[in-house]
């Protein structure tokens, strides 16, 4: 497969530029158990695509590029260079079925991920009430 992003020129103009050909991979990280898409360049072994895959509009949003059933195209926040760029990509795969196979598993890893995010803010809510909770014990306990 190969990916592109789009590199903008004047006022709205632009083209698909190949970043590379690889394998993308979307990967669980062991300790926070959020997914990520890596694909790195097939014979460098480079980073060519790096970034969560979020439920958060525009962000992470498939689309098929130009109505085709084997390229897909969406936006991320991507730290492939090293440093975070929201980035605009097309995917292009051998044939539909495997397309149709990386959406099916792209969107499970969006659904994964937000509820990994929405445990996290609850975890952080009931660790600050708990600390609210406690102040205003100690401050009754001094009165």
């Amino acid at each position: 497969m190969s990916i592109r992003r789009w590199i903008s020129k004047d006022e709205g103009s632009g083209e698909w530029k190949e970043r590379g050909t690889g394998e993308m991979r979307l990967l669980k990280e062991k300790k926070s158990g959020r997914v990520r898409a890596l694909m790195r360049q097939e014979k460098t072994l480079k980073i060519i695509a790096n970034h969560y895959v979020v439920e958060n509009g525009p962000y992470c949003s498939l689309k098929p590029n130009a109505g085709s059933q084997k390229c897909w195209v969406w936006m991320a926040s991507d730290y492939a260079e090293g440093e975070q760029r929201t980035e605009q990509f097309a995917l292009k795969f051998g044939n539909p079925e495997l397309a149709q196979a990386f959406e099916k598993a792209f969107n499970e890893a969006k659904q994964e991920n937000a509820k990994i995010i929405s445990g996290e803010k609850t975890k952080k809510n009931e660790a600050a009430e708990k600390e609210e909770k406690e102040e205003e014990d100690e401050k009754k306990k001094e009165e």
